[in-house]
């Protein structure tokens, strides 16, 4: 388990869009006064050393850290309006030595809080960092109706796809819940936008986001699940699971390490 001091996060769910809901500037002020009378009370004499701010961040919902003499908060707009009792566990969990079962017990709080309002916590995946799903080597939509043909037919809902505009080291795919009324979103690792890559792997990749949407990720005892035994067991009937595992220990490695060499002589 993290230490109270460690930043809290929660990647598989995205911060809200603009919201006057949840960034109304009288209850920030509000929050924000609660959280420092709440430092006062347990650290005396800390609070006017903190720097309280409300973000939209992506993926980390609260974190803690001290630069140049200053301590930073960092909370998520959601937390605006959580009951008092959870601020409270929030500034414990992130000022307090607490004990290990306690800093279990407020992280599984946070979380469900979380959980409980996913919708107001989900924002469109930036523009500015994804390329159309119509690649150099390959077609990610092509790609994506043949695998959900022949493998996730039961499928109900179709996610959009793209190409990542960042080159990744170890991540090969993601899926990412929207905000309705817009469809989920599938990256798929530039990287992998190479003619060298086999059709089989890149299809295996995108078979295990698709089974994402079917089984999104979840809550249980206290716990986010992302890959639960029965999305384990369906990844192992893809036809090429073994094949796309064994490419992938192979040569991914190789690509990015290639990659690197043609930006290092470009620049």
């Amino acid at each position: 388990m993290p230490t109270p001091h460690r930043p809290y996060s929660t990647s598989p769910f995205r911060a809200p869009a603009t919201d006057g809901r949840w960034q109304n500037s009288t209850v920030l002020v509000a929050a924000e006064r609660q959280l420092r009378e709440l430092i006062d009370r347990l650290r005396p004499g800390t609070s006017g050393h903190v720097k309280v701010s409300f973000t939209n961040n992506t993926c980390t919902m609260v974190s803690k850290y001290e630069r140049a003499g200053t301590i930073h908060l960092r909370v998520h707009h959601l937390f605006a309006q959580a009951p008092a009792w959870l601020l409270e566990d929030l500034v414990r969990f992130c000022f307090l030595r607490v004990r290990k079962k306690t800093s279990r017990r407020i992280r599984a709080d946070l979380m469900d809080f979380v959980e409980k309002h996913r919708e107001k916590t989900l924002s469109l995946y930036p523009e500015n960092r994804r390329l159309p799903p119509r690649g150099s080597a390959f077609d990610l939509k092509s790609v994506m109706r043949r695998v959900r043909r022949g493998h996730v037919q039961e499928l109900k809902t179709t996610p959009d796809i793209a190409w990542t505009r960042r080159v990744h080291r170890t991540l090969m795919g993601k899926w990412v819940p929207s905000p309705p009324p817009y469809p989920n979103l599938i990256v798929i690792n530039r990287l992998l936008d190479d003619a060298r890559v086999p059709l089989f792997y890149l299809e295996f990749i995108v078979f295990h986001e698709l089974l994402h949407e079917l089984m999104p990720i979840s809550r249980s005892c206290g716990r986010w699940v992302h890959h639960p035994l029965e999305f384990r067991q369906r990844e192992r009937c893809f036809p090429d699971f073994e094949r796309a595992q064994r490419w992938e220990e192979e040569n991914v490695g190789r690509l990015y390490s290639e990659f690197r060499c043609r930006r290092r002589r470009a620049e």
